[in-house]
């Protein structure tokens, strides 16, 4: 299957365009099954020609809720997006995985990049930050990992570059990382974890990571989340009960991007259960987490700047990533549910 040529695409967008409308027509032209979970992000910088101050901007069109991502379902959405969007933060070294996991998959990302080319194999020593975890290098020298690396590509004769993206994303689908936005944060409430902390939101919930270890120390389900909040250096979420439930407190520059993106992932689990209380039989379980959730969008919170359900995303500006947006949210049916966010963090 030849890459779609995106270079070549183009869209109309007129003022009255919803954001909603615009990830339709984007999906339709490259051919994806569906723009669920795909969202706007707009990266904005302040610059200033001569004496006259302009602002550039750039709209990226990419998977942010990976809540039905299922590697194989979609394979122009995994060829162009899936694949891309989860490369980078693999090779960050957020995942926990086993080294030979790691020798698959550095030989699959060695495929992707010249599929059966062999030429390139003397200068995988001096390309090992684009194929094995930034973490993990060391482990090995230069020379063995070359070794490992042309073992498994062998294995792998006759794939192609599409089948190498599917066969990596199939890899880390088992992992309970797979789809998640990593921040790094310094937590100040929990003496039994460490101070610096990697958290994860995925379609689980929250985790915690150990960034030494990438061992996950536990996941807050949506369920469990009673109220969160934001601010330019900060993120707090509270687990439980408002009255009696722990509550996490982290020191951080992205807090109103974790915030995002958790009310995002909750609003559209809110709303999917609204949907199954007015279809027919519900389940209980589906009755019981619509109620709750349901509870947590009306419920006051103790908070002024961001704790509410929202079914709007921000826009911030990519050259100070402490700037975030502030004032309450609350959920609103009728509002645009795929309004543009920022880019940085969901790559």
């Amino acid at each position: 299957m030849p890459p779609v040529p995106l270079n070549l695409q183009a869209f109309e967008v007129e003022s009255s365009t919803k954001a909603k409308d615009f990830c339709q027509n984007i999906a339709t032209r490259l051919l994806l099954k569906s723009p669920e979970g795909f969202s706007l992000f707009v990266k904005i910088s302040d610059k200033v020609r001569g004496i006259v101050p302009s602002l550039t901007y750039q709209v990226f069109f990419m998977k942010k809720l990976w809540t039905t991502t299922v590697p194989g379902k979609d394979s122009f959405a995994d060829s162009i997006f899936h694949y891309y969007q989860e490369l980078p933060k693999y090779l960050r070294g957020y995942h926990k995985c086993s080294r030979e996991e790691v020798f698959q998959l550095a030989a699959l990302i060695y495929r992707v990049k010249f599929e059966d080319d062999k030429s390139h194999f003397p200068t995988i020593p001096k390309m090992l930050r684009e194929l094995v975890p930034q973490d993990l290098i060391r482990q090995m020298s230069p020379d063995d990992w070359k070794r490992s690396l042309v073992a498994y590509f062998n294995k792998q004769a006759g794939k192609s570059r599409e089948e190498a993206k599917l066969m990596f994303l199939k890899t880390i689908y088992k992992w309970p990382t797979f789809g998640s936005a990593f921040f790094e944060v310094k937590q100040t409430t929990e003496p039994n974890f460490p101070e610096i902390l990697l958290i994860a939101i995925n379609k689980h919930g929250v985790s915690l990571i150990d960034p030494k270890t990438k061992d996950v120390l536990t996941t807050h389900p949506f369920t469990k989340i009673s109220n969160w909040s934001s601010g330019n250096t900060y993120f707090h979420i509270t687990i439980g009960n408002l009255v009696r439930g722990s509550k996490l407190l982290c020191e951080t520059s992205l807090g109103y991007k974790m915030d995002d993106l958790l009310t995002s992932y909750i609003s559209q689990m809110l709303t999917t259960m609204n949907k199954q209380r007015s279809g027919p039989r519900p389940s209980n379980w589906g009755r019981t987490f619509a109620n709750q959730l349901w509870t947590m969008s009306r419920s006051p919170s103790g908070s002024s700047d961001g704790s509410r359900l929202t079914g709007e995303s921000s826009a911030a500006s990519g050259d100070d990533p402490g700037e975030g947006p502030s004032g309450s949210r609350h959920y609103n049916h009728d509002e645009d549910e795929d309004e543009p966010s920022s880019e940085d963090d969901y790559l």
